[in-house]
């Protein structure tokens, strides 16, 4: 007994109310589990851009180890991920106006995302590892070799029907077409936009691919998407990837997707902000601060001034000092001040007018 599934949309992509195309890991589960133990063949119907190179390769696999007799079937469009899917029937066919499109995993930063140096090796390092796994499948699976396939990867290429064929990626070619195949119209019903390429653009489903690698590598390296947050007088948050300060990007929302409105901003610590463009322009103390700063400074001032004046108070004092002792020593005979009866005796100014007393006393 033979079944038919069809695939139709991005890979890796729940339908929608909106958008009714998608397919997934999770649905394929859902569609084998509902088989009957008598199906043994499963004809494959695919119309699809490309998605999520992960979830094709397990949709591949969950094929492949479904132990059915698989055909896929090019019903229009299969492109970048989707091709994955499309290799794993035996038994390969497309409709003489489908097109298949190949090239190599991408990488097209949004939202103003920064990397620095070594983000981009790390991405560059990744991304060849992907395009040594997507050639060694095709190769695997189409017989095609490298020298064939890399420079339609590296152009991003369209193949026709019959290229597909000639390169081993479909094993037959379906006369009719497409439109006149009646299990066609069922998938149709969804209004799949067709897709147009342009050599180095992505359609719209190559771009769900490119945003699936920056989720993946978001996933990869979580620490560059942590937003951190800074608090505001009122309660509200502003969220940046880093520290507030001049050139920042900053954003009303965690996931860093909308950026801040233009206008001053008061924060917790009394600091204020002016953002303009999704950026900060300028930072500004709290008025606090400032008002402390200029009492230190004055008050550094006046102990610099009240330290000069007791250093000059101190010289002064120091000279006049001096000159009166010579006046006392003057008036002193020099037996007094010579006197070696008690080498230990002061000879201080205090002590010297104590013995000038006593000498007196004892006239």
């Amino acid at each position: 007994m033979k079944k038919e599934l069809y695939i139709d949309g991005v890979i890796g992509q729940e339908p929608t109310d909106n958008n009714k195309s998608g397919f997934t890991l999770k649905m394929l589960d859902t569609f084998l589990t509902g088989l009957s133990s008598d199906v043994k063949e499963l004809d494959v119907y695919i119309n699809s851009g490309g998605g999520d190179p992960f979830e094709a390769l397990t949709i591949y696999d969950k094929l492949k180890a479904s132990n059915l007799k698989v055909r896929t079937i090019q019903n229009g469009l299969v492109g970048s991920a989707a091709t994955i899917i499309l290799l794993a029937g035996t038994d390969r066919d497309g409709y003489k106006n489908s097109d298949t499109f190949i090239h190599f995993p991408a990488w097209e930063a949004h939202g103003g995302e920064r990397i620095n140096s070594n983000d981009a090796i790390q991405m560059a390092n990744d991304l060849k590892k992907w395009d040594k796994k997507m050639m060694d499948f095709y190769v695997q699976h189409t017989g095609s070799t490298e020298a064939k396939l890399k420079p339609l990867m590296d152009s991003e290429t369209r193949l026709s029907v019959e290229q597909a064929k000639e390169l081993g990626f479909i094993t037959n070619i379906i006369g009719s077409d497409i439109q006149a195949y009646t299990k066609y119209k069922l998938v149709a019903l969804y209004k799949p936009k067709k897709e147009k390429m342009k050599t180095k653009k992505f359609s719209d489903a190559i771009v769900a691919l490119e945003k699936t690698f920056k989720e993946t590598f978001a996933k990869i390296y979580p620490s560059k998407i942590v937003a951190m947050a800074a608090d505001t007088k009122d309660g509200k948050k502003i969220y940046t990837n880093g520290e507030i300060a001049d050139g920042a990007e900053v954003f009303s929302d965690e996931a860093m997707t909308a950026p801040l409105a233009d206008g001053s901003y008061t924060l917790a610590d009394g600091s204020t902000i002016t953002v303009a463009g999704g950026k900060v322009t300028a930072i500004k103390a709290k008025q606090e601060d400032d008002k402390a700063i200029v009492a230190m400074k004055s008050e550094n001032e006046k102990l610099k001034l009240e330290i000069d004046t007791l250093k000059k108070n101190s010289d002064e004092f120091k000279v006049t000092m001096e000159a009166e002792i010579k006046k006392i020593k003057a008036f002193v005979p020099s037996s007094v001040i010579d006197e070696p009866a008690n080498p230990k005796k002061a000879t201080s100014v205090s002590s010297i007018m104590a013995e000038i007393s006593m000498r007196n006393n004892k006239k």
